[in-house]
């Protein structure tokens, strides 16, 4: 059975956009089935319906932490604000362990974590390297 991956970050600039993309084209790549917005998402379509499922009905949600991400998150601004109601939500109505996995992207964690990630175990990707060893061993 294929594990499938649900990608949460915020909107910040190309540079990030572009390694946010990477990140899923290398777990394509790998056989995880991995849902990006922009890749899913087109003009008409609902934004918040697609983040309500990516958050339900994925086996995974990778949340990629930032500065940014955690602001728009701690502040429910944005996708990434929409989108951290959904996972709070969730884990309070049923707490799959493992299910959201907290990813250090930049920063430190205490300035990128959002409050309700800050005592999740997170995996360190500031520097990019063995992403699927790293994701899924």
């Amino acid at each position: 059975m294929s594990v499938k991956v649900f990608i949460s970050y915020a909107w910040e600039s190309e540079k990030h956009e572009t390694w946010v993309k990477d990140l899923a084209s290398r777990l394509c790549k790998d056989g995880i089935e991995t849902t990006l917005d922009k890749w899913e998402l087109h003009k008409g379509d609902e934004i918040t319906k697609f983040m309500e499922a990516g958050v339900r009905d994925h086996d995974r949600v990778l949340i990629i932490c930032t500065p940014e991400y955690k602001r728009k998150a701690d502040g429910r601004y944005g996708g990434a604000g929409y989108e951290t109601r959904q996972i709070t939500a969730e884990v309070l109505n049923d707490p799959k362990r493992g299910k959201n996995i907290p990813i250090l992207r930049e920063g430190l964690w205490r300035d990128a974590a959002p409050s309700y990630l800050l005592g999740i175990n997170y995996v360190d990707l500031r520097d990019g390297d063995n992403i699927r060893g790293r994701l899924f061993a």
